[in-house]
C-alpha cells in the first residue's frame, strides 16, 4: 500500500506549486483584509474573506484527486459543502452590506422594478420572493451536501438502480443549484448598485468561475471516457478513467493558478462603508426542529439571523439595531 501510495505521490509532486499558489494568494487576501478591521467595515471584511474561502480548498481536493482520482467523487462531497459555505457568506456580505435582511426587501420595494423573471412560478411579492429565495440558498448549502453523499454512495454501487439513483441525485443537486443562484441573482440585480462598495458582482464571478471550472471539465471527462477517446493507456499505477480524471483536473489546477489572481483583486480590493451602517439582526425562531438546526450549525459559522427576514421587525424597533463593528 505505502509503496503505491508513494508511487502516485512522485507521479503527482509536480503539480503541488499549483495549488499551493491558490493558498498563497488567499493568505495574501488574509492578511489584507483581516490585518486592519475598520469599525463600520469589520463585518463585511471578514464575510468577504469567508466567501474565498472555496478556491484554495478546491485546489487541495482537486490535487488529492490527481493523486487518488478513484477518491473523486468522494472529494465532491468536500467541494459541494465549501461551495454552498462560501456562496452563503456571499450572499451574507451582500445582504449585510445592503442593511440586513428587512432593509434588502424595503431596498427591492423601493427599487421601482420588477424581479426580472421569464416564468410565471416567481411570486410577485418581495418579502415571499426574498424567503423563498434565502431558503434556497440554504438548501443550497446542506441540501446538496447530503445529496453529494448519497450520490457518492450510489457511485460504489455497481447495481442498475444505484446508477439510476446516482443520476436521480445528481439532478436534483443540480437543480436547487440553479434555483438558489438564480433566485439571489433575480434579486442582486435590482440591488447591486447599493454594493459596488464591496465589488459583489466581481466577487460572485470569482465564486461561480472557480467550481463551474470543475464542474464543465468534470463532464467533458466523463464524455470523453464513456466515448473510449482517451488518448491513454492502463498501466499498474492508473486505468484509462483514472488518467482521464488525472488529466481534466490536471487542467483545473493550472486555471485556479489565474482564479488565484483574480481572487486576490476582487477579494482583496479595499472594501469601503456600506450605504447603512446599521443592520438589524431578527432573532431567529428555535422552537422549530429547523430552527434549533439554523441556530446550532450557523452560529457556529456566525451566520445565525443573517439573511433571515422578520416578519416582526419594523421601523419601529430601531432599538434592535446594532453597529456594523458588533455584529
Amino acid at each position: 500500500f505505502f509503496s503505491s501510495l508513494q508511487k502516485m505521490i512522485s507521479a503527482s509532486v509536480w503539480t503541488i506549486p499549483f495549488f499551493l499558489f491558490t493558498w498563497v494568494m488567499y493568505a495574501i487576501v488574509f492578511i489584507l483584509q483581516l490585518n486592519k478591521l475598520e469599525p463600520t467595515t469589520a463585518r463585511l471584511q471578514i464575510l468577504a474573506v469567508r466567501a474565498a474561502f472555496c478556491l484554495p480548498f478546491y485546489g487541495l481536493f482537486i490535487w488529492l484527486c490527481v493523486v487518488e482520482p478513484k477518491a473523486y467523487t468522494i472529494f465532491l462531497i468536500f467541494i459541494t459543502f465549501v461551495e454552498g459555505f462560501s456562496f452563503y457568506n456571499y450572499a451574507s456580505l451582500i445582504i449585510t452590506d445592503c442593511g440586513g435582511a428587512n432593509r434588502f426587501v424595503e431596498l427591492l420595494k423601493g427599487s421601482g422594478r420588477s424581479l426580472l423573471c421569464c416564468s410565471c412560478c416567481c411570486p410577485k411579492d418581495y418579502v415571499v420572493y426574498y424567503k423563498r429565495a434565502t431558503w434556497a440558498i440554504w438548501h443550497f448549502w446542506w441540501t446538496r451536501t447530503v445529496l453529494s453523499v448519497l450520490t457518492c454512495i450510489c457511485s460504489f454501487s455497481s447495481t442498475a438502480a444505484a446508477k439510476a439513483l446516482e443520476v436521480v441525485f445528481s439532478v436534483i443537486g443540480a437543480c436547487i443549484a440553479v434555483f438558489a443562484i438564480v433566485s439571489f441573482l433575480l434579486m442582486y440585480e435590482n440591488v447591486h448598485k447599493e454594493t459596488t462598495n464591496v465589488s459583489g458582482l466581481a466577487k460572485f464571478l470569482l465564486v461561480k468561475m472557480s467550481v463551474g471550472a470543475i464542474v464543465l471539465q468534470g463532464l467533458a471527462a466523463q464524455f470523453v471516457v464513456a466515448a473510449n477517446k482517451a488518448p491513454y493507456v492502463d498501466d499498474d499505477t492508473y486505468s484509462v478513467a483514472e488518467k482521464t480524471t488525472r488529466g481534466y483536473c490536471v487542467i483545473v489546477l493550472i486555471e485556479f493558478v489565474f482564479l488565484a489572481v483574480l481572487m486576490l483583486v476582487a477579494y482583496g480590493s479595499k472594501i469601503s462603508p456600506p450605504p447603512s451602517k446599521e443592520v438589524n439582526i431578527p432573532k431567529v425562531d428555535t422552537s422549530s426542529c429547523c430552527g434549533f438546526f439554523m441556530q446550532v450549525f450557523c452560529k457556529a459559522f456566525d451566520c445565525l439571523g443573517t439573511i433571515s427576514y422578520s416578519d416582526s421587525l419594523t421601523s419601529a424597533d430601531s432599538d434592535k439595531t446594532v453597529n456594523f463593528s458588533t455584529v
